[in-house]
């Protein structure tokens, strides 16, 4: 893995603002790291990932004495409880209301895909219950499941499909490792150091410019992710009535 400070180094040799064999001053330093974290987090829902859409735990109940009355046909079994998916969509922001609950995240997510859980109404009491998260199979910052008073909501992960782990998306230390892979790193030396040229009087050299829309497609193509059809088909109930024996949707 690579630290915040290696590529942040990097960075300033990329854009010859330091001399080879030496560093950047502390001052420089916190500059990049402030720098690097703004490129890395403002990746997130546009460049890797898809805007997040709210899922919400625990799903309403419907109310009244019918769900729906047009068409209601002989036969028609409309239950008042309606029929959720299992697991939260891909790229979604889980909004929880404070009750005991435990959910899974999805089974077979996306290499990229980014989550989020935030506190909706009735989490702010002095002692909500808790949520337990199960990785489904994949790990939560390197655990099987996660629970919310360990968390300082609201929070994000990132799926790490090589580590088939999701990683929190939080702004790093120098010392931290990056929360993408090392076969990345060119991406981020010289995003930074077309960032930092301007403040040093530098001018980006013309393989930099090359090099840095290159690993663009590189990251673009690896983390792609499958877009939801603009209705939210992916979260549509499927019918109730007593002539779809499969229950299937229109």
């Amino acid at each position: 893995m690579t630290t915040a400070g290696t590529i942040i180094t990097a960075a300033f040799r990329e854009g010859n603002i330091v001399p080879v064999g030496t560093s950047p001053s502390a001052a420089e330093q916190a500059e990049g790291l402030d720098a690097l974290n703004r490129l890395v987090l403002s990746a997130f829902g546009f460049t890797i990932g898809n805007q997040l859409r709210e899922w919400q735990i625990p799903q309403q109940q419907r109310t009244g004495t019918v769900s729906r009355t047009y068409p209601m046909l002989p036969g028609s079994d409309v239950s008042l409880v309606p029929t959720y998916p299992l697991y939260p969509p891909p790229n979604s922001r889980i909004v929880w209301d404070g009750s005991a609950q435990a959910i899974f995240l999805q089974e077979e997510p996306a290499d990229g895909a980014v989550m989020g859980l935030v506190k909706g109404s009735g989490a702010g009491g002095a002692i909500p219950g808790v949520l337990t998260i199960d990785g489904n199979g994949r790990t939560i910052a390197g655990a099987n499941t996660v629970a919310s008073s360990a968390l300082n909501l609201p929070v994000r992960w990132f799926y790490r499909a090589d580590y088939a782990d999701w990683r929190t998306v939080a702004p790093v230390l120098a010392t931290d490792d990056m929360l993408f892979p090392p076969e990345l790193d060119d991406l981020w030396i010289c995003s930074l150091a077309i960032r930092l040229a301007p403040r040093f009087g530098k001018t980006i050299a013309a393989s930099t410019s090359a090099r840095f829309a290159e690993m663009t497609a590189v990251f673009r193509s690896r983390y792609q992710q499958t877009a939801p059809t603009p209705s939210g088909g992916d979260d549509m109930r499927p019918l109730q009535e007593s002539f779809s024996n499969l229950r299937w949707m229109l």
